[in-house]
């Protein structure tokens, strides 16, 4: 799989647009990619990020469920 690839992407989006209107996905994202690398502790300070910084988000709701 491709995951640091696509973290690496995500990541790249958050620096150049950190309040950009994809931001609460791209942290998802990260947070999955995270997950399926096997790294749990990197996931869960995704989504804690995303429930911080956008807690109105659906991004949000789904990283809640995720981090269960």
């Amino acid at each position: 799989r491709r995951y640091p690839a696509a973290r690496a992407a995500f990541e790249a989006y958050l620096r150049a647009h950190p309040s950009g209107e994809k931001a609460p996905d791209a942290l998802l994202k990260i947070g999955l990619c995270h997950q399926r690398m096997g790294d749990g502790m990197a996931a869960r300070r995704a989504y804690e990020r995303l429930r911080r910084e956008h807690p109105q988000s659906v991004a949000a709701r789904l990283a809640s469920r995720e981090d269960a």
